[in-house]
């Protein structure tokens, strides 16, 4: 974040963000042949470490959002470096 700009700027960029984010969703609505095949896509890019991250944050107050990143993204960078 730049702590320099006005209001409109960080306005500006979350609707950018959410136009770019409902693009990729129609985009995969599109691509996808079922509701079930959309979920799957959707559960097996989340990560797999999420889980016990949503648990801890629950009983240690020092889980923030770099935890639960990193999380979503290790694991998942584990499993395709092994096959």
């Amino acid at each position: 974040m730049a702590p320099d700009k006005d209001e409109r700027h960080y306005v500006r960029v979350g609707r950018v963000v959410t136009v770019g984010l409902i693009l990729l969703a129609s985009a995969l609505s599109l691509w996808s042949k079922t509701p079930t095949s959309a979920f799957q896509i959707l559960a097996s890019r989340s990560g797999a470490g999420t889980g016990l991250i949503f648990l801890l944050r629950w009983f240690w107050w020092r889980i923030n959002a770099v935890e639960r990143v990193a999380g979503m993204v290790i694991p998942r960078g584990a499993c395709t470096s092994s096959s």
